[in-house]
């Protein structure tokens, strides 16, 4: 391992999780009211990017693919489901658990 990666802490995990999950509790509130359904994609590719770039400040490089961002985004069109807290969750669990998370791709 070239660098260390810094672990998000309990602490981190907690805040983060609660400001996703709120995001996620306004956008479904927003997608109540019809106006939500052209705001709420923006509000949440906002806060995918600052996730974005908090993870990459965390030395994730897995983050960076291209292929992630843009599934992240684009999932973030669907209403109503909490996406945010659910793509939080996903990318700390498998920041934290490198090798748990990881895919097994060679052929034996």
């Amino acid at each position: 391992m070239d660098e260390e990666i810094k672990k998000f802490t309990e602490a981190e995990i907690i805040l983060g999780s609660l400001f996703t999950l709120g995001i996620d509790v306004l956008g479904a509130f927003l997608d109540g009211v019809v106006i939500g359904l052209v705001i709420t994609p923006v509000i949440k590719g906002g806060v995918t990017f600052f996730m974005w770039l908090w993870f990459k400040s965390k030395g994730d490089k897995s983050s960076q693919k291209i292929g992630k961002q843009v599934a992240k985004y684009a999932v973030n069109c669907v209403p109503v489901l909490p996406t945010t807290f659910t793509i939080f969750a996903i990318g700390v669990y498998s920041h934290n658990h490198p090798k748990l998370a990881a895919v097994e791709t060679k052929i034996k």
